[in-house]
């Protein structure tokens, strides 16, 4: 049911966000304290209204859970802005820095 939902929201584009979505808010099958925005949502939020409404949905969602949100893959400022509008709590993404090593990650600290 809920995959059928997020597919109309989306025109019937069926993807990995899409289940993942799914799994996380009706099947429990991920970490449950800490909510994930996949990175196609926070791409696309900026410019087709659909996903924003869908972002802004799952996190409010995951507040009325007492849950807080991180999205993944956050590029721009744009969809920071964006996403502090939505009260999401945390992003993650190539906007604040590209994968480190171990040693890297040590060495900014």
């Amino acid at each position: 049911m809920g995959q059928l939902l997020l597919a109309e929201c989306m025109d019937g584009e069926i993807n990995e966000s899409a289940r993942f979505g799914r799994q996380q808010f009706l099947t429990g099958e991920v970490e449950r304290d800490r909510p994930q925005i996949d990175m196609p949502f926070a791409m696309k939020m900026t410019t087709e209204i659909h996903y924003m409404r869908l972002v802004n949905s799952i996190i409010h969602l995951a507040h009325g859970l007492n849950l807080k949100v991180v999205a993944e893959g956050v590029e721009t400022k744009e969809e920071t802005q964006l996403l502090k509008l939505l009260r999401c709590e945390q992003a993650q993404g190539y906007l604040y820095s590209k994968p480190l090593t171990a040693e890297a990650f040590a060495a900014k600290l």
